[in-house]
């Protein structure tokens, strides 16, 4: 019994002994982690207010109802006008032009593209002298003689040439416009205008008035049209 006592008691001391030499155990230490530096992000661009409002109008162009396409059109005119008109409102004013069987939807999509100063305008108002003379309007042949050139006034000859027989009232009235935009033309020397002053009406509605001290008469160049408005 003392051996085994004294055995467990060399064994305990062992034990002792070896915890005491073992060196503790020691964990990694993680290194710090660098936060990211913060990025600073750039604001989104403000939308340009002139040009979510030409393709609101655009859209406007759409609507079911007749009155607003209209006035959406006259609003994209207004545009125009102060030179803030963009593709994409202009390219919708041209596919309304050539889709739109409204007549005042026509009229005013006319007026709006004579005051765009772009020369696609130009090629849709002539290519709509190729239609039905019930499907022109007489607005177009007064855009196209305020703004045309010598080329345009060829097409308004073609033009005039090609509905010669045909006597119905529409035509007539056509004519009488082709010939008044033609001479117009002629007037202005066959020079270009890019742009329109103003709104343009039918020949019958648009006044010029003569220089103080100058009798008005055929042979004077145009004065910029005074537009008076219906009743």
């Amino acid at each position: 019994m003392g051996k085994r006592l004294a055995r467990f008691g060399v064994v305990a001391v062992g034990l002792a002994l070896m915890t005491a030499c073992t060196p503790p155990e020691t964990k990694p230490v993680p290194e710090p982690v660098s936060e990211p530096e913060p990025v600073v992000m750039e604001a989104p661009p403000e939308p340009d207010p002139l040009e979510q409002r030409g393709k609101w109008l655009a859209k406007q162009l759409l609507d079911p109802d007749i009155a607003k396409r209209v006035a959406a059109a006259g609003e994209l005119g207004l545009m125009a006008e102060a030179g803030e008109l963009t593709d994409g409102p202009l390219q919708q004013l041209i596919n309304v032009l050539e889709q739109d069987p409204e007549p005042e939807v026509q009229d005013a999509v006319t007026l709006a593209l004579g005051k765009s100063c772009h020369p696609a305008a130009m090629e849709i108002l002539v290519r709509t002298l190729r239609r039905e003379p019930v499907q022109i309007r007489v607005v177009a042949l007064s855009v196209l003689g305020a703004i045309g050139d010598f080329k345009v006034a060829e097409k308004i000859d073609a033009f005039i040439l090609r509905i010669e027989k045909d006597s119905s009232a529409e035509a007539e009235s056509l004519r009488l416009q082709g010939e008044s935009s033609r001479k117009q033309i002629m007037l202005r020397g066959g020079r270009r205008e890019e742009c329109l002053n103003g709104l343009v009406r039918p020949r019958e509605e648009v006044v010029t008035e003569p220089m103080s001290g100058e009798s008005q008469n055929e042979t004077a160049p145009p004065e910029r049209g005074v537009i008076r408005q219906n009743g």
